[in-house]
């Protein structure tokens, strides 16, 4: 670019800053409008056919009613919802299903993504469950030691254990949950979608409650 190019687009710039101002909300308008359409498409998906969004993901329950959960294992609102989605499914597995989505928030949480790993390996032999508890029940202590304390109180085979959550498919695992997530425009964890509604934030037992009996 010429310095005399940019002369002029400074020119241009400081004649009609309004102009420039006008572009930009423009531009972000449509980026707004973009990113509505993707929500209210993957809703309307998830609607559709929720089989094929919830796939190989982990479910608890066998209720009609389904809710998708968002969660990170180092955030400590996901946490707090975890205790409260146990509880009332301990009472109320014939009404709801809860299904657990990866969404590990990296550039906050370092043990987001590997926790997440350790979580998809051990649902590949069968104790998702077991080591979501134990994750979010031993919160302040994430990192490579709890992993395996973890996987060797559970009995998983270690071999495999480190080998699945190293590989390439926990990775593509995560990714597809989080590609999903984009998609619904998560706003933070925990994130949860049900009944083509998405939102963010605590739920307690009064509105799970609701959700179960229809109102």
């Amino acid at each position: 670019m010429s310095a005399d190019f940019e002369a002029r687009v400074l020119e241009v710039l400081q004649r009609h800053p309004e102009a420039v101002f006008e572009a930009l909300q423009s531009q972000l308008r449509r980026l707004e409008e973009k990113k509505k359409q993707a929500r209210e498409g993957a809703l309307s998906e998830l609607q559709r056919n929720p089989a094929a969004a919830i796939g190989s993901s982990p479910t608890l329950g066998q209720g009609k009613v389904q809710l998708i959960e968002f969660s990170d294992f180092q955030c400590p609102y996901c946490a707090g919802a975890s205790g409260t989605l146990q509880a009332f499914l301990a009472k109320n597995s014939s009404k709801l299903s809860l299904t657990y989505k990866f969404y590990p928030l990296e550039r906050i949480h370092p043990e987001a993504l590997p926790s997440a790993r350790a979580a998809w390996a051990a649902q590949q032999q069968g104790k998702f469950w077991e080591f979501h508890d134990a994750l979010f029940g031993a919160q302040e202590r994430l990192g490579e030691p709890l992993y395996l304390e973890i996987a060797r109180n559970q009995g998983l085979d270690l071999k495999r254990f480190n080998s699945d959550r190293q590989g390439p498919a926990s990775l593509e695992a995560i990714n597809r949950d989080r590609e999903l997530a984009d998609r619904l425009g998560l706003e933070g964890t925990p994130f949860f979608v049900v009944k083509g509604e998405a939102f963010s934030g605590a739920v307690d037992e009064a509105f799970l409650q609701k959700l179960v009996e229809g109102r």
